[in-house]
């Protein structure tokens, strides 16, 4: 016994030693450990192998029976506490985790630790041969020799057994899916272990003979476990840092670890190396002040206090480096803390991605997005956003902001003449001139095609001194662009129509505000050009009758709300020769209007052209109609046809379609025509005439002598006859001028064989000195007004007019 005792006691505290060796070492690894339970776990083992041995020796030193009990006790409660941890942690290490088994287990030793601790138990000393007997609920035991077991103990000896069978099945199971060392030395462990628990078992039943190695096999179980675990912990922490390393060096990523301390480069990846420049040996010997810019390293060590003061947990924002050739390229950073298990930060690590041509990008899809490509001013975008802002500014100072919308006169003439490069050129020219017109604050924009626009912001408060202001810089602007521009080897002169728009405040819609300024540049383009207008509502307004006009204009000719009248034309006795068909609308609400109230607007909108038709078609309609009467059947009908209407495709066979459907007289229709038709493709408008000619229409030039006529394409005209504009009629009698003009067309008349006709005869006088110059057919008030046809047919029939 004595022998055992100096064996025992120093190996069971040798034993004691190593397992608080391990529980500390195995506690630190949980906190880090990808198998953290498992490790708390094998620590709570190696605590209860702890308490073994320390209850261990204290029975072999009990002082009395009652100190030999009460460890005894302890000492077996330490290794019911061992199973149920041993337990746990084979299932939790190898992944066979049953909670209903697992629990049932813990449940069943947690009575057998209950049993343990409640039960009576007694010592008694045999003299005879001087042994302890001990009668404990697992039946009667004693130290040294045979003895007897209860039931107790088998049933612990067998649960003892099922879990070491259970935790040899996983560990078998967990080697052969996974192939873990560790898994196979833990195996040889619990084999190691069983084998010293069954000669033990085999000793206590005096089977055999030899020393109990239970304790034994508890120390070698945890060394071994303890060693396997602590390998695969090195293992991990090795392959850890390894891919931590290749990821680090690998990453497409640039890389950089400092101190937190002085800011020392600690480590850089290859890619970091290529972003700035440095080869590694000098990099490693520089702080972050000789990569990050003077003026933004400030704002980057004050990010990095709070990362080390756990103020943030990380930073990302856009941070500018410096390379080694001193240029800076922008990058998308983020900044994290390396911190220890106490929290101390031991490394800032910074991943960086060089993002200078992405912004490069997107400031290029910006500008194209807010910026004109051809002049770089802003477009119509941006323009509304400043134009925004100035409206809000004007609010909030009360002083007046100007809209100048600019168009240039006769642009198209250069592209035709010199071609869009060189237009655009001149576009470009024009740009420059007008920012260097204005200040800072104000803005220059381009709407597109020859439309700019000048935002003028701050101006006075006082509604005159404003408007002086303004009319300043439009004055400006239409000297600078009155100035030639140099156009490759050429100058070209321009001009330009400016309408302006004062505003203060807000309460009109940039929308409003731009349509203001195009309806004032319009009235500065039909006030001759080269000029400039201000709005005034009043503009408005007539831009919203035009508007309405329109409206009803698209709707007369459904409406059935056009007529025609006819105004007489006589010969020198008085006779009628023919009348003019003069169009009419009945509107709804205006009255009669008479044809310089609507036509200008119908030319505009190319309404001319249905309007001429209807027109022609009425016309045919008539003839046909005084065909049918002999009072009227000789009678020349004479209607008006516009440019547009003689130069659209299928004139020709509109007008012999009429004359056959109707089934009248092509002699008995005269068309009117204007000088201007023939400023434009002249040559086609001839072959339209000839080509009707030849069917029988006749022709007659109207107003002629207002306009610029040309005698070169006069005799080339198959014309039956000149008509004197009623301007050169109306003064006749008074103005010598306007005398010498009208001899001169009838002289011009009679020797182009052409017949002459005068309109607006509103005097016996005017009709005299008009037959004296040669002039034989007339019309005007004189002689009849223009009538509803039924009105002329009642004329007849009075005998009012007789032919």
């Amino acid at each position: 016994m004595e022998y055992l005792s100096e064996i025992i006691i120093p190996s069971l505290y040798l034993l004691a030693g190593i397992v608080v060796y391990g529980l500390i070492q195995h506690w630190v690894f949980a906190d880090i450990s990808p198998n953290r339970s498992s490790h708390l776990l094998f620590s709570g083992m190696c605590l209860s192998i702890i308490l073994f041995a320390i209850f261990g020796a204290r029975i072999l030193h009990s002082a009395n029976d009652s100190e030999f009990i009460q460890s005894l006790r302890m000492n077996v409660a330490a290794s019911l506490l061992l199973l149920t941890l041993f337990l746990w942690f084979i299932a939790e290490y190898t992944g066979k985790r049953s909670p209903p088994a697992l629990i049932g287990v813990t449940l069943f030793i947690a009575v057998l630790f209950l049993v343990n601790l409640t039960q009576e138990n007694t010592l008694q000393y045999d003299h005879f041969d001087g042994l302890y007997k001990l009668q404990l609920p697992w039946g009667e035991v004693i130290t040294r020799g045979s003895g007897h077991n209860g039931p107790w103990a088998f049933i612990a000896i067998a649960i003892a057994f099922a879990i070491f069978a259970f935790a040899i099945y996983a560990l078998i199971d967990f080697y052969r899916r996974s192939g873990s060392r560790t898994a196979a030395w833990m195996l040889f462990a619990t084999v190691l272990f069983v084998m010293c628990g069954i000669e033990g078992i085999l000793v206590r039943l005096s089977v055999i003979k030899f020393i109990a190695l239970g304790p034994y096999g508890f120390l070698l179980m945890v060394t071994v476990m303890g060693a396997a675990l602590t390998r695969e912990m090195q293992q991990q922490l090795r392959t850890s840092e390894g891919n931590f390393r290749s990821l680090f060096e690998s990453s497409p990523t640039a890389m950089l670890a400092f101190s937190p301390d002085n800011g020392r480069i600690l480590q850089v990846n290859q890619t970091a190396l290529n972003m700035l420049g440095y080869p590694m040996e000098d990099i490693l010997t520089m702080t972050v002040a000789d990569i990050i810019p003077a003026e933004n390293l400030a704002a980057f060590l004050d990010c990095n206090a709070q990362l080390v003061a756990g103020l943030i947990d990380h930073a990302q924002s856009e941070t500018r480096y410096l390379r080694r050739d001193g240029s800076i390229f922008l990058s998308d950073s983020h900044i994290a803390p390396l911190r220890e298990k106490d929290g101390k930060v031991t490394a800032i690590i910074s991943s960086a991605i060089d993002i200078t041509e992405r912004k490069a990008s997107e400031e290029k899809i910006q500008h194209l997005a807010f910026y004109d490509q051809l002049t770089n001013l802003p477009n119509r975008r941006l323009l509304e956003d400043r134009l925004n802002q100035v409206k809000s500014s004007s609010s909030r100072n009360g002083r007046y902001g100007a809209l100048l919308l600019i168009d240039l006169d006769n642009f198209k003439t250069v592209n035709d003449s010199v071609g869009h490069l060189s237009g655009d050129l001149m576009l470009r020219q024009i740009a420059k001139r007008l920012s260097s017109l204005v200040r800072k604050s104000d803005t220059v924009a381009r709407l597109g095609g020859d439309e700019f626009v000048v935002l003028l912001s701050d101006l006075s408060d006082n509604n005159k001194d404003a408007l002086v202001q303004t009319r300043a810089v439009g004055e400006k602007i239409l000297l600078a662009l009155s100035q030639p521009c140099q156009l490759d080897m050429m100058e070209f002169r321009s001009s330009s129509s400016v309408g302006v728009t004062l505003f203060k405040g807000d309460h009109l819609s940039t929308e409003e505000l731009t349509k203001q300024a195009d309806i004032a540049m319009y009235h500065a383009k039909n006030g001759g050009r080269n000029t400039l207008r201000f709005f005034d509502p009043e503009m408005q307004t007539n831009i919203n009758v035009r508007a309405s006009l329109e409206n009803d204009l698209h709707n007369a000719l459904e409406g059935r709300q056009f007529v025609l009248h006819y105004q007489i034309q006589v010969d020198s006795e008085h006779r009628p020769i023919g009348a003019e068909g003069l169009i009419r609308w009945n509107h709804p609400k205006r009255g009669v209007l008479s044809p310089a109230e609507f036509i200008p607007l119908a030319e505009e909108t190319g309404l001319i052209i249905p309007i001429g038709q209807w027109v022609l078609e009425t016309a045919c309609e008539q003839l046909k109609q005084w065909h049918q009467n002999p009072l009227t059947r000789d009678l020349i009908l004479a209607i008006n046809v516009s440019p547009k209407q003689i130069r659209k495709a299928g004139f020709i066979e509109h007008v012999r379609s009429a004359i056959q459907r109707y089934d009248i007289n092509p002699k008995l229709l005269k068309l009117e025509l204007t000088e201007s038709m023939f400023l434009d493709d002249i040559e086609g408008t001839i072959a339209t005439m000839n080509a009707l000619k030849a069917i029988g229409v006749n022709f007659s030039l109207d107003d002629f002598g207002a306009g610029y006529s040309s005698l070169q394409y006069l005799k080339r005209l198959p014309l039956e006859q000149l008509k004197i504009d009623q301007s050169l009629v109306s003064d006749i009698t008074v103005d010598t001028s306007d005398n010498a003009i009208v001899r001169t067309i009838a002289a011009i008349a009679k020797s182009l064989n052409l017949s002459v006709i005068a309109e607006g005869v509103e005097t016996e006088t005017q009709r005299n000195l008009l037959l004296e110059i040669g002039c034989t057919h007339f019309q005007g008030y004189f002689f009849a007004k223009p009538v509803p046809a039924h009105e002329l047919g009642a004329l007849f029939e009075q005998g009012v007019l007789t032919a």
